[in-house]
């Protein structure tokens, strides 16, 4: 008999919110109820009256489980709240306004004086960018993560196109932060479009670096600003058109190429992660 059994912390086999196990199979299931085994084994012991005619032994067997019990929840609550606190120190969710009146949230982790904005794809959104986010976290950069008008929570303003004002809101918000000094943008597909928009509409000094991985379209590259990085996979569809794009870009410029035909974020899922990650964090450290 399969049985759909949906607690934490029991059953055979992967540990998840959900699992499906085979009750036979399972010493720790009881087929008949599903609740733990030794649940049921305390159910029964239950039924034993409890009093002063029972053994000493008993009685302090079925106290000391109690407080067992009580203690383990108490310190399970801890340690949830622990993390929890951690998190928020971490971690923190803010909004900003865009020109056309859009809201748009992004995550927000301080580190060092300078910040580096993501910009995720179209498939994609702010809690995309996992390992590199973690590895620049660890090389001490301010990471802020968007979600693009429309995107989670963001609204989508008078213009619900218009990407590229996220990028430029998101990045007036980071210049106003107490203790960063810099401001770099990384924008992958779509968000790599945004990012070059964004650049030609800003300030010549509001963006230090700006790596593009795989855009999808780059505007007006002559015009850009920044130290600039061009990345994308070598049999992806886009690259013959992004080496005719960095020709026509200003210096200082780098432009990279990697195994495989995988696009933009979706490099991150294959083994060439790793090397893209060391690309990015090398070009922003130096």
């Amino acid at each position: 008999m399969r049985s759909n059994y949906t607690s934490r912390g029991y059953g055979c086999g992967e540990y998840n919110e959900q699992i499906f196990v085979d009750s036979k199979a399972c010493p720790v299931l009881d087929a008949g109820t599903l609740k733990p085994a030794h649940s049921r084994l305390r159910n029964d012991f239950s039924n034993v009256a409890i009093g002063k005619n029972q053994p000493l032994e008993i009685r302090s067997r079925s106290r000391g489980h109690a407080k067992y019990k009580e203690a383990k929840m108490k310190s399970v609550v801890l340690m949830v709240s622990l993390v929890l606190f951690s998190v928020n120190l971490s971690a923190n969710e803010i909004q900003f306004n865009t020109n056309d009146n859009a809201i748009i949230f992004a995550k927000l982790q301080k580190r060092g004086p300078h910040a580096i904005l993501l910009a995720h794809g179209a498939i994609f959104n702010k809690e995309s960018w996992g390992v590199l986010e973690k590895h620049l976290l660890e090389n001490n950069y301010t990471v802020l993560a968007i979600d693009f008008r429309g995107y989670g929570k963001s609204t989508k303003g008078e213009r619900p196109n218009d990407y590229y004002q996220d990028v430029l809101a998101g990045i007036e918000f980071l210049k106003q932060q107490p203790g960063i000094s810099k401001v770099s943008v990384l924008g992958a597909s779509m968000g790599g479009s945004a990012a070059t928009k964004a650049a030609v509409f800003s300030d010549p000094e509001d963006i230090t670096k700006l790596v593009l991985l795989s855009p999808a379209r780059v505007y007006k590259p002559e015009e850009l600003t920044g130290d600039i990085l061009f990345i994308a996979s070598e049999d992806e569809y886009l690259a013959t058109a992004l080496k005719s794009v960095y020709s026509k870009a200003p210096k200082p410029k780098l432009f990279k190429l990697i195994p495989g035909s995988a696009h933009a974020q979706h490099i991150f899922k294959t083994p060439q992660a790793d090397a893209l990650t060391r690309i990015i964090l090398d070009f922003l450290n130096n």
